[in-house]
Formats: C-alpha cells, sequence, structure tokens
C-alpha cells in the first residue's frame, strides 16, 4: 500500500508525477459527468468510458516501457 520509491519507479521525479495524476484526475472527473449524462441519456456519448479507459491504459504504458516493466 505505501510505496516510497513511488514515483521514481516508473521514471518520473515527483513534480512529473503530480502533474501527471492531477491531470488524469482532472480527466477522470469530466467523464465521471459525462456518464451521469449518458446514464439519463444514452444516446450520447456512447463510448466516451471506453475510450477513456483506452487512452488512460496508453498514457500509462508509456510509464512502464521507460521502465522496463512493459506487461
Amino acid at each position: 500500500m505505501l510505496n516510497f520509491r513511488h514515483p521514481g519507479d516508473v521514471g518520473q521525479s515527483y513534480f512529473q508525477h503530480l502533474l501527471f495524476a492531477l491531470i488524469e484526475a482532472v480527466r477522470c472527473i469530466v467523464v465521471g459527468i459525462l456518464l451521469i449524462i449518458h446514464a439519463v441519456f444514452p444516446f450520447v456519448f456512447d463510448y466516451i468510458y471506453s475510450n477513456h479507459i483506452r487512452k488512460a491504459s496508453e498514457r500509462i504504458s508509456k510509464f512502464d516501457r521507460k521502465n522496463g516493466d512493459s506487461k
């Protein structure tokens, strides 16, 4: 649960990780709001969540590859 080597173990400095995590958090909040709208009106934002998950996975996997921990 506590990993004091993180964010260094993904090849980031503290401030790089701070910025990355904050941007991802804002993206998640926006997608969450869009999903609430989608729940009421299923014909809008039909692929917003799957696209978000795919793109987030791609952004995260870049750090895994930099570190040689590609899965």
